[in-house]
């Protein structure tokens, strides 16, 4: 900022009072433009209160607008057409008088820059110092005194060209008088937030002095945690100057409420998992025709479709609740009976063992081969051999078919049953059936990784279905009620710290506090129109924060050599919409177009 110098008997000139005052006006346009841009309109105060009747009342305010130094001749300086930022003032209270009821009306605001304050100066009178002139040349002229920059209020139905909206008043008809509830900030109104109402909703850590200088911090301020790494605090309360973490504090966590990644392994299955997961306490699997359940009591049950248990499996035993018919081609094999008082299965051998034999010849007897106690055979056709290694082993003319050790049976040729057709009953299945019947999973699902696929079962049917680069897959179908359905597969976790989208690049900083949620930064150029919504390339869990740019200039050719306007408004999870206007040479405002410099950040799950 430029300062006039002054000197010890210096004669002072009338230009040395006027540039002294231009250069500070220069000086605090100057900052205003580094703070707003210097293509900006800002408005602050201007508060706006029902008064008696149908009148309003707008406390004082300030208002900054693009302009030039001076248009116009300052006093005895020439003018400057310099560009510079210029500061217009609204000093007390204004009431202002709606024209009726039964309307929409707006309050705007327009800069404006007079010489007032016209006053007969004296002057000096060089033949007789002793005498004033009244006025320059003694001609009894009054001429201002104050060069005034004025935010000058009105109201009406629309707001004029070089005029920007302040509030919106909507008079219901037959209403006489005002309410707070009839009053709102109008569309597109330059509003912006002071500095300290700015400073106390950043992310900073919690800084216990500055919450006493701001009165505490409000309500659903975010500070970061000063001592633990991706910890952030939420305030429940306003003026709240608690500290987080506290006994009593009013904060809770950001994420209180939220599912962590560490949270949801520990509780459900993962679909594209190749490590051996554990589920502890009981699990069922129901179907149509019944259920199998894992039960806290080391038991298996099989359920009818009333609820019935028809067969059970423990570590000591199977049961059996009902009448079941089994057919096997091959022999079926169990253990030694231990109580000859129980309902126990007897196997052959057993049997053999105890009992008179009505039929064809057997031998019990030692035998000198090693390794071998004794062998029992029955008939040409069977024979059991009991071995020193406590394994049991059946042959047939063949060779082994059927190894018993305490860790289970192993059987070297298969098992058959044969083809049903009644799949409502109890009756075992043969691979060829089930083969016939059922699709494969694997052909859906594949290791770590999602495919596009279908899974029929029956008439319903599953469809995985992968989406391009950057989104989420997602799972539909029909359910059982015959509802269609569909939900997103949760991928965020797995994606990279950084990497391309449409238009631009992507990078993903977790947090690192067990949460599983990280900080997604989008950076992409979008095409696009005032009032038209883009979406991110990657949808967020919250709203994020958006600032946008204009890339290349507005597209409107009416908008040549005008100046380009971006406001964001209306943002989700999932995109926003855009305040896009020009400004002509002659301060008229229009929509306008172009492409987008978009930067969103927010939190990702």
């Amino acid at each position: 900022m430029d300062r006039q110098i002054l000197y010890p008997a210096q004669i002072p000139l009338v230009e040395d009072g006027l540039n002294a005052q231009r250069n500070a006006m220069v000086g605090v346009g100057h900052l205003a433009s580094a703070a707003f841009g210097a293509n900006t309109v800002a408005a602050s105060g201007f508060a706006c209160s029902p008064a008696d009747g149908l009148a309003v009342t707008i406390a004082p305010g300030a208002l900054l607008a693009p302009g030039v130094v001076d248009a116009s001749a300052y006093g005895t300086l020439a003018a400057v057409s310099s560009a510079l930022v210029r500061q217009f003032i609204s000093r007390d209270p204004v009431s202002l008088t709606v024209p009726s009821a039964g309307a929409t009306y707006v309050v705007y605001v327009t800069p404006q820059t007079v010489d007032a304050d016209n006053t007969v100066l004296p002057f000096y009178n060089a033949a007789d110092p002793s005498v004033t002139y009244a006025g320059q040349n003694n001609s009894g002229l009054a001429a201002p005194t104050v060069r005034r920059d004025e935010a000058v209020l009105a109201i009406g139905s629309s707001v004029p060209s070089g005029a920007s909206p302040l509030w919106q008043i909507v008079v219901p008809a037959g209403a006489t008088t005002l309410t707070a509830d009839m009053l709102s900030i109008a569309s597109g109104a330059p509003f912006y937030p002071s500095m300290a109402a700015v400073a106390s909703r950043i992310i900073a850590p919690f800084n216990a002095q500055l919450a006493v200088a701001i009165g505490g911090y409000p309500l659903n301020a975010v500070v970061a945690d000063p001592a633990t790494p991706g910890t952030f605090w939420v305030s429940t309360a306003d003026a709240n100057v608690s500290t987080p973490g506290a006994d009593g504090a009013t904060w809770q966590s950001l994420f209180s409420g939220y599912a962590t990644e560490a949270w949801a392994n520990g509780q459900f299955l993962r679909l594209a998992a190749t490590a051996l997961q554990t589920v502890t306490g009981p699990v069922t699997f129901s179907s149509v025709n019944g259920s199998f359940a894992f039960q806290n009591d080391g038991n298996c049950v099989v359920y009818d479709t009333n609820g019935k248990a028809m067969l059970s499996f423990g570590s000591s035993k199977m049961q059996l609740n009902t009448a079941m018919e089994a057919h096997f081609n091959g022999l079926t094999y169990a253990s030694s009976v231990t109580d000859w008082t129980t309902q126990q299965v007897v196997p052959a051998r057993d049997a053999d063992a105890r009992y008179a034999h009505n039929g064809a010849s057997f031998a019990i007897g030692a035998t000198s081969a090693s390794g071998i106690s004794n062998v029992i055979k029955y008939g040409t056709q069977c024979r059991l051999q009991l071995q020193n290694d406590d394994n049991a082993v059946f042959y047939d003319n063949l060779g082994s078919f059927c190894n018993l050790s305490r860790a289970g049976a192993t059987f070297s040729s298969p098992i058959k049953v044969p083809d049903i057709t009644d799949f409502t009953g109890k009756n075992a299945l043969n691979a060829e059936t089930a083969e016939g019947r059922y699709q494969n999973k694997s052909t859906a699902v594949t290791t770590n990784a999602i495919t596009s696929g279908t899974v029929d079962r029956r008439a319903d049917s599953i469809h995985i279905t992968t989406q391009t680069a950057g989104q989420q897959p997602y799972v539909s179908g029909y359910l059982e009620d015959g509802t269609y359905s569909s939900f997103l597969l949760p991928t965020l976790p797995m994606m990279p710290t950084a990497g391309t989208i449409t238009g631009g690049t992507y990078t993903k900083t977790p947090l690192n506090d067990g949460t599983g949620r990280s900080v997604l930064v989008q950076s992409f150029m979008v095409d696009t129109t005032n009032g038209a919504t883009a979406a991110f390339p990657i949808a967020y869990t919250e709203v994020p924060t958006v600032a946008a740019a204009y890339h290349d200039g507005p597209y409107d050719g009416s908008a040549s050599g005008a100046t380009a306007v971006a406001n964001v408004i209306d943002i989700s999870t999932t995109g926003c919409s855009w305040f896009l206007r020009y400004v002509g040479s002659t301060n008229n405002w229009g929509s306008s177009g172009g492409r987008l410099w978009i930067t969103a950040q927010g939190i990702v799950q």
